[in-house]
């Protein structure tokens, strides 16, 4: 009997949130996965790719009839602050286009790999278009350390996708600053405060994505 009662107790506090995960806490969840299902793959973002890094953003892309982006899509991007570490990472929405070639794909994730100059300054801004405002390629893939040749754009993109492949492309995609899920998290910082913020001294909502940052792309922060 005292057991049903406790299940029927924390099943009440968990209908009412007490236990419950927030919107917040697993749009925060989802950008660590994403990361993590990367660097944790047979394809991981080689470590000469990272240390060119500027920005690093994670997200998952839903598809809803032939329009990728809206409900169900999520995002976060962190930068390096003149303290060479990771910023507080902001949250941001994605919009997209209709891709018609893209067909039998139900949803993407992709790790962005921002790693020109200016690629910051175009992350504070209110939104930013993927082959427009910043351009960009398919990243190369590979472990370990060493060299290679950059492709000559913003922001390297490395995807997956489940069900029918075709090429999953970034494209089109609109990365939009969360107002919303920021001003809960932050007060009334905006976006360029937060980039330029420490990502040691950011909101303890947020520290698994710093955490993800630091783990697997310790090399940008020179901690060893």
């Amino acid at each position: 009997m005292l057991s049903k009662t406790l299940l029927i107790a924390a099943s009440t506090l968990i209908s009412h949130g007490s236990f419950a995960e927030s919107s917040n806490e697993k749009w925060v969840r989802y950008g660590v996965q994403v990361i993590e299902n990367r660097m944790e793959s047979d394809k991981p973002i080689p470590s000469y790719v990272l240390d060119q890094a500027k920005c690093i953003a994670s997200m998952k892309v839903v598809k809803a009839g032939l329009i990728w982006g809206g409900k169900g899509s999520t995002g976060m991007v962190s930068c390096k602050t003149p303290a060479d570490e990771w910023s507080a990472p902001s949250f941001f929405t994605v919009g997209g286009v209709n891709f018609g070639l893209q067909i039998g794909i139900q949803w993407f994730e992709s790790v962005l790999v921002f790693i020109a100059n200016d690629s910051k300054q175009i992350l504070e801004r209110a939104s930013a278009k993927i082959g427009v405002d910043l351009s960009w390629a398919a990243g190369p893939e590979g472990e370990g350390s060493g060299s290679g040749e950059l492709p000559d754009a913003h922001v390297l993109s490395y995807s997956r996708s489940r069900g029918l492949y075709a090429g999953a492309t970034v494209e089109g995609l609109v990365l939009s600053h969360a107002r919303k899920r920021n001003r809960e998290v932050y007060g009334t910082m905006t976006p360029r405060e937060i980039l330029n913020s420490r990502g040691s001294e950011a909101p303890a909502i947020v520290t698994p994505f710093v955490e993800v940052l630091d783990q697997y792309f310790l090399s940008l922060t020179g901690r060893k």
